[in-house]
C-alpha cells in the first residue's frame, strides 16, 4: 500500500466516487481516496474489497428502532454482528465495497450517519452511561453533548478538510475521567447563585505516543457559551495545529492553549471565560 498523502487529500476538498466503489470495488482507489472515505466513516481492512463502518451513536444513546435497523444492516451485510467501540459508537466490519452506498442510505433511514466517524475530523461526542440518572451528577449533561454533536456535525463538511487532526470531545458529570482523557472536555458544574455550566478541559488524550490528562483551560463556563466555546476551539486548533504533520497529536495543539488566558466572545477572539477562568 503506497503511502498517503493527508494534507494533500485535504488540501484537494477529500473528493472519493462512492458510485464508482459501488460499481468497482475498491481495486482502483488511490491511497488519498482511500483516506477521503473515512471522512464517511469508511475505512479499508486487510482483505480486498472489505470495509469497516463506523457509526454515530450521538452520545452513546441508540434509540430502539435506530438499533433494529442496524441490526438488519448488520444481518445483511456485516456478518450479523456489530463492534461497540470504547468512545461509544458501534461499527459494522467486513462491509463488501459495492455494498458501501447501500449501508449508508439504509443508515439514514434508520436515522444514523457515518459522517466524519474516521479519519481527521470530530469524533462522536461522549457523555456519561448514566447522564441524567446519576445519583452524583450536578445535572443532566447528555442535551449539552447532544447539542454539540449536532453543530459539529453541520459543519463537518467545511472543517474536516481543514483540521489538522482527529478531535475526541467529552462532556460528564460523575465520570470526570472520560473528560480528563480527551482533546476537550466538558464536567459539569453548578457555580454560586445555581447558574449551570461546565469546567473546561483541554489537551486530554489516550493515545500510546503521548497518553496525557487534560488540563482546565477555564473554571466555569454557563450553559449557553458551550458551542461558541467548541466552535472557537476549532477554529484555534485549524489556524495553528501542525497541518502537514497528521502524526503529530492534538495534546501538542491544546497542550499551548491551556496556558493561554481566554478572553471573553465579544472582545472578538479566543473562548468563553467563566468567573474563575
Amino acid at each position: 500500500m503506497p503511502a498517503v498523502d493527508i494534507p494533500g487529500a485535504k488540501r484537494a476538498g477529500l473528493p472519493v466516487d462512492l458510485d464508482r466503489l459501488t460499481a468497482e470495488g475498491d481495486a482502483w482507489l488511490s491511497a488519498e481516496e482511500r483516506y477521503a472515505l473515512k471522512q464517511h466513516g469508511v475505512c479499508a481492512q486487510a482483505q480486498p474489497d472489505m470495509f469497516m463502518i463506523r457509526v454515530r451513536t450521538g452520545t452513546g444513546v441508540l434509540p430502539s428502532t435506530s438499533a433494529r435497523g442496524l441490526a438488519a444492516i448488520a444481518e445483511a451485510h456485516g456478518r450479523n454482528w456489530v463492534h461497540v467501540t470504547t468512545r461509544q459508537q458501534v461499527e459494522l466490519h467486513h462491509v463488501n465495497a459495492r455494498a458501501v452506498t447501500t449501508v449508508l442510505a439504509t443508515l439514514a433511514d434508520a436515522g444514523l450517519t457515518s459522517s466524519s466517524t474516521c479519519g481527521h475530523a470530530v469524533r462522536g461526542v461522549m457523555s456519561c452511561p448514566d447522564a441524567g440518572v446519576g445519583l452524583a451528577e450536578p445535572f443532566d449533561c447528555r442535551p449539552d453533548a447532544e447539542a454539540a454533536s449536532a453543530s459539529i456535525l453541520a459543519s463537518a463538511p467545511e472543517s474536516n478538510h481543514r483540521l489538522p487532526q482527529r478531535l475526541n470531545i467529552a462532556f460528564g458529570g460523575d465520570c470526570r475521567a472520560h473528560a480528563q482523557t480527551n482533546d476537550l472536555g466538558f464536567v459539569s458544574v453548578i457555580a454560586e447563585h445555581g447558574t449551570l455550566g461546565y469546567e473546561l478541559l483541554i489537551g486530554g488524550s489516550l493515545g500510546r505516543s503521548a497518553p496525557t490528562l487534560a488540563r482546565r483551560a477555564v473554571g466555569f463556563l454557563p450553559r449557553e457559551d458551550v458551542l461558541p466555546a467548541v466552535h472557537a476551539l476549532l477554529e484555534v486548533f485549524c489556524a495553528h495545529g501542525n497541518f502537514d504533520q497528521p502524526t503529530c497529536s492534538p495534546v501538542c495543539g491544546f497542550c499551548a492553549m491551556a496556558t493561554a488566558k481566554p478572553t471573553r466572545p465579544d472582545s472578538g477572539s479566543g473562548v468563553p471565560r467563566g468567573k474563575d477562568g
